[in-house]
């Protein structure tokens, strides 16, 4: 909806605004789907989720206006810098991640790029 143009829609806006209310302190989202048990990685927000929320977002005004976005950019770098499997469904970057996919519709080197390329904070 959003890349049609109807991002400034109300109902549209009235999601934004319940996005950036459940956004947990790491700066990410998550699912609250425990496929994998409870350990301490599973206390980490999911890195996918993020992306997605982020590429809703890359087309409303929030975009590089809003710090609760930059710190799901730091989220997202930071998962890039760790590798590790976190969150509720163990979201890490390993062989699948750097497999080149089109078009772009999982967690992968080619969505995480072009996403974050919206965002000034990733370009620091």
């Amino acid at each position: 909806l959003c890349h049609m143009g109807f991002a400034s829609d109300v109902k549209l806006q009235k999601t934004f605004g319940h996005l950036l209310s459940i956004q947990h302190s790491d700066g990410g989202w998550r699912c609250n789907k425990y496929s994998f048990g409870r350990g301490a990685e599973t206390e980490y927000s999911n890195p996918f989720p993020t992306l997605m929320a982020l590429d809703t977002f890359r087309f409303t005004d929030y975009c590089n206006k809003e710090t609760a976005l930059d710190n799901a950019v730091d989220f997202l770098l930071e998962h890039w810098r760790i590798r590790k499997p976190i969150g509720p469904c163990h979201y890490g970057i390993g062989a699948l991640f750097m497999q080149i996919e089109y078009p772009f519709r999982n967690y992968n080197l080619f969505l995480y790029v072009y996403v974050l390329s919206f965002y000034k904070k990733a370009k620091k």
